[in-house]
This record gives C-alpha cells, structure tokens and sequence, in this order.
C-alpha cells in the first residue's frame, strides 16, 4: 500500500432521482488494485463549478442528497478514491444534471375540538397544511373578522404562523392559533412552503374555511 500511486477507475452509470427532500445519486463501482476506500460527491449549480459536498467510506454505491432547495438545477459527479489517496480522474462526461421538485400545498385545513352537540369547547384551532416533505420554510397567515351582535364587523385582524418543519412527518406540518371570545369569522388563509428563492402558496385553491364561531353562555363555542 505505502508508494502506492494507481489511482482507482472512474465510477460509471452515475444516475440522479428525486426523492422527498433530497435527491438520490447512484452509479456502478469503481475498481482499484489495492481496493476502493469510497466515494466522493461534487455539486454545483453548473457543470463547470463543481465543489466537493461530502465523502462516503466502503463499498455504498448510493448517496442521498438532502441539503437541496426546492425547484433547482444541480449538477452532480462522483470520483472514487483509495486509502493512499488517489482519485479517480474528473471525468466531464460522468456529470448529471436533475431539477428537484417544486414546492407543492396539497392541502390546507382548519381543524378545532367540538362536543357531541357540535360546539367547540376551545378557541384553540389547528391549522394544518400538507405539503412537500422535507420543506425547508413554512409559514401561514389567518385572517379573521369578529362581529357584534347586530352583525356589524369590528375589524380585521391577522394572525401569522410557523411550521416547524424539520420536525413534520410526511409533508404535514401543524401550528396552533387561539381565537378570541365572540363571533368570529375566519376569511382568509394563505399558506407559504418553501424558501425565499422557491415558494408555494396556496389561497382559495382549496374550499374557502369560512368559520362563524358564536359564543353561547351555555356550551362554549359553536362551530
């Protein structure tokens, strides 16, 4: 092994897929006369500005690229090296190219606790928006009017959310809002997924939410 100056073969077959969050790379094993030590990923937003982005160790023959924004063109390569050091040659014709998803809400839902007569028995309401997994941002806002006993509006207010996103399974990130007592009149909601390069947002794409929340001294609110 020591003085040992053979660098590995070029890895072939390279391939990239999308996969949620992230995008999968795959290609076919290089060969060495001393036995290949891992792989080492480039990137970059062009085929000429490749940087390294990470290394692999043994004989994996497969990365998962997670730190991808939404909506972009990367462009991949992948060298082999062995455990003197050597590397494969940089081969140009070995570089693919994939644009990940965009952002996509499939779904944005009001959700609150209701008893068996159908009042709700919290002004505590869930806001939930099914999206993309593995969404870098997300973030929603809720406008709502509340009324006064002869149907009269006192106003618009706004109430903007977050999602912890790093923490939501599957594409569903939740947030929470508190109402005040009254009635109440939900009018708009508008949901954003993505970062500030690449969003999605959602408004009146799905079934208006329209919540007319009515305080009743007996059961609480009623939904």
């Amino acid at each position: 092994m020591e003085g040992d100056t053979e660098p590995p073969s070029a890895p072939a077959g390279l391939t990239a897929e999308n996969a949620p969050g992230s995008v999968v790379l795959r290609w076919t094993a290089a060969t060495d006369n001393i036995g290949v030590a891992g792989y080492i990923i480039y990137r970059g937003l062009s085929a000429d500005s490749l940087t390294e982005i990470d290394r692999t160790t043994g004989s994996l023959l497969q990365y998962s690229d997670r730190s991808v924004d939404f909506n972009q063109t990367y462009y991949y390569r992948i060298e082999a090296y062995d455990p003197t050091g050597n590397q494969s040659a940089a081969d140009s014709e070995q570089v693919v190219s994939i644009t990940t998803e965009a952002a996509v809400i499939s779904e944005v839902r009001l959700d609150m606790a209701k008893n068996d007569f159908g009042y709700a028995v919290s002004r505590e309401i869930n806001l939930g928006v099914y999206a993309n997994s593995g969404a870098p941002a997300a973030s929603a806002a809720v406008w709502y009017e509340k009324w006064n006993g002869l149907d009269e509006s006192l106003g618009t207010t706004e109430v903007t959310l977050e999602f912890n996103l790093k923490e939501a399974p599957e594409g569903f990130y939740l947030a929470g809002f508190s109402l005040p007592e009254g009635t109440i009149r939900i009018n708009r909601i508008l949901a954003t997924v993505g970062d500030e390069s690449h969003q999605a947002e959602r408004e009146g794409l799905f079934p208006i939410h329209l919540c007319r929340m009515v305080t009743d001294r007996a059961s609480g609110w009623k939904g």
